[in-house]
């Protein structure tokens, strides 16, 4: 009888260590997946691809080689949860949150980070551009008038919609100058809206 309850309580054990065992070898299935997804970001990675290629085709390509790379549906529901976030400042603190808290170690990936964002450039080192090159220019004055164009608007009544959606290449540099004293929301409601837009070049000049 003792046998058989020593020989039982092995087995018990052996099982619990088997699933532990599982849990490990599953928890390195998702770290290496939150790997494959920085990597996924590396600007190396898409030096095949073109830069005639709009934003849509962008988006389609990143979500094809998301979805071919992870393996886990653990990262999926992560990935699904990040699509729902607008504004790309929240993106990469959302992720590193969720991915740090999934994975039970830090995560850190400069290159998602800089695959979301938009690059601030003082206007003392902004070079020159062509005004060819440039699809619209805004003028933030405040935090209640702009310029589009040349027709000075309020913010609260611009739609931004009917005017940059007016561009059909939204490849094109869209410069935004914003004069001193504009607050920081401001501009990351006008960005908000550009984002929205697809606009996938903006130039920002602080005065």
């Amino acid at each position: 009888m003792w046998a058989k309850f020593i020989i039982q309580k092995i087995l018990i054990l052996c099982f619990a260590l088997s699933i532990v065992g599982c849990d490990n070898d599953h928890l390195e299935v998702i770290r290496a997946d939150a790997h494959t997804f920085c990597e996924i970001h590396n600007p190396t990675n898409w030096k095949s691809y073109s830069e005639n290629n709009s934003i849509e085709h962008l988006d389609q390509e990143l979500s094809k080689r998301i979805e071919s790379s992870l393996k886990t549906h653990e990262m999926k529901s992560v990935v699904a949860e990040l699509s729902n976030i607008q504004f790309f400042k929240e993106l990469y603190p959302a992720a590193k949150e969720k991915i740090t808290a999934l994975i039970q170690s830090e995560w850190n990936c400069e290159y998602y980070k800089m695959f979301y964002s938009i690059t601030f450039t003082n206007e003392a080192y902004l070079p020159v551009t062509p005004a060819k090159d440039v699809s619209l220019e805004i003028r933030i004055l405040d935090d209640h008038r702009l310029v589009l164009g040349n027709r000075e608007a309020l913010i609260a009544e611009t739609n931004f919609r009917s005017v940059v959606g007016n561009i059909t290449n939204t490849e094109n540099l869209i410069v935004v100058t914003i004069e001193t004293g504009v607050s920081e929301s401001t501009v990351e409601n006008i960005l908000q809206e550009l984002q929205s837009l697809k606009v996938a070049n903006v130039r920002l000049v602080y005065l």
